[in-house]
């Protein structure tokens, strides 16, 4: 079940990412701006290991504690969003990099702009592979363990 879950996440996530595509190569378009087709698939498609992390978490949670899985899977996403908000006001100068780390965003990184980051991509993996052993073990033992 977990696996196909996984499955059905990727087919999914391609589908978003393989639209986002299209959507910034015709909004691009409209407004004169020329972009090179492989950066942004690159770009777009280097949103499937945050979407694979944010399932592995939400199915992680939902296997071990089913009740609060989408509040606790809400709440991780916020707080990924405000922690390279928060870094400067909490350590009143450029935070340290492994608390920006802590934020899922920060690992995708700009790749359009900036290129890959392969450290954060490779976290990402990391995440997501961590998240679905969890999601394996946790309905194992829930539903086969009985």
């Amino acid at each position: 079940m977990v696996v196909e879950r996984g499955a059905g996440l990727l087919a999914g996530a391609t589908v978003i990412a393989l639209g986002n595509v299209v959507g910034v190569l015709v909004g691009a378009a409209s407004v004169g701006i020329r972009l090179d087709f492989g950066r942004v698939l690159e770009a777009s498609l280097l949103m499937l290991p945050v979407a694979f992390a944010f399932g592995a978490v939400g199915a992680g949670v939902a296997a071990w504690r089913p009740r609060p899985a989408m509040g606790v899977l809400i709440a991780v996403l916020a707080v990924s969003y405000l922690i390279p908000l928060m870094g400067v006001p909490l350590f009143h100068k450029l935070p340290p990099e492994w608390f920006t780390d802590l934020s899922v965003f920060q690992l995708y990184g700009s790749p359009l702009v900036e290129g890959v980051s392969w450290r954060g991509f490779t976290i990402l993996l990391a995440v997501a592979a961590a998240g679905f052993a969890v999601a394996l073990g946790a309905m194992q033992r829930r539903e086969v363990g009985r």
